[in-house]
């Protein structure tokens, strides 16, 4: 009988190591998981940031697009009136000078479309950055348990 007791208590000092094992076991995997969530809400809150300040950059390019674009039509058309004006009389210096400020217009607006063109490029490296986060961000949540993922983030 003492053989029995003494087997009871084995086995249920077994099974309290084993329930503490466990235990351990789903404690380090709630904090693998709770690490992973902070990680998923940092890249979520970078990612909004960042497709924030893409908006206003794009905002801010075309805008400026529009300005420019106006502004150098006022002036070609005033350098054109001057001109026809010009061709009728002698005023061979003034004609001279209308020519540089076109000249120096025509170099403004080339430098303007490379800025343009380099805006645009700008604008293509932060949606390729944005995409990349996104899908980065979609692969860690469908990596989440069901529960988390509708927890934080549904």
């Amino acid at each position: 009988m003492a053989d029995e007791k003494s087997l009871e208590l084995k086995s249920l000092i077994r099974r309290f190591t084993d329930s503490t094992e466990a235990l351990d076991g789903l404690n380090e995997r709630m904090k693998s998981l709770s690490a992973t969530a902070e990680t998923l809400t940092r890249t979520n809150t970078g990612v909004s940031e960042m497709s924030e300040q893409m908006r206003k950059f794009v905002e801010e390019t075309s805008r400026l697009v529009i300005l420019l674009s106006g502004a150098i039509e006022h002036v070609q058309g005033a350098v054109e009136k001057s001109v026809n004006l010009l061709d009728g009389g002698d005023l061979s210096d003034v004609k001279k000078s209308l020519a540089q400020i076109q000249a120096l217009l025509e170099r403004q607006e080339a430098k303007t479309q490379v800025e343009l063109e380099q805006a645009k490029v700008e604008v293509a490296n932060l949606s390729a950055q944005l995409v990349a986060l996104q899908a980065n961000t979609a692969i860690k949540l469908g990596n989440l348990p069901a529960k988390i993922r509708r927890k934080y983030w549904d």
